[in-house]
């Protein structure tokens, strides 16, 4: 009787604390993708501004919009 208790709880305790460390990794690479995806757009505006003022008059007005909404 007492196996059947123990086991269980021993089962929780091992998998939420993993569960929880899963779920801290997933956000960490979340995040750490979001910053990548920032700073390569960043990159690309500060390159298309750098090297091509064409590219620029084109995206002004679409950057214009982004920035107001």
């Amino acid at each position: 009787m007492l196996i059947i208790i123990v086991i269980p709880i021993i089962i929780v305790i091992a998998i939420v604390p993993f569960m929880m460390f899963m779920m801290f990794m997933m956000f960490v690479v979340f995040m750490f993708f979001m910053m990548l995806i920032m700073v390569f757009i960043v990159m690309i505006t500060i390159r298309a501004i750098m090297f091509m003022p064409t590219v620029t008059m084109i995206m002004n007005p679409v950057i214009k919009r982004l920035v107001t909404c």
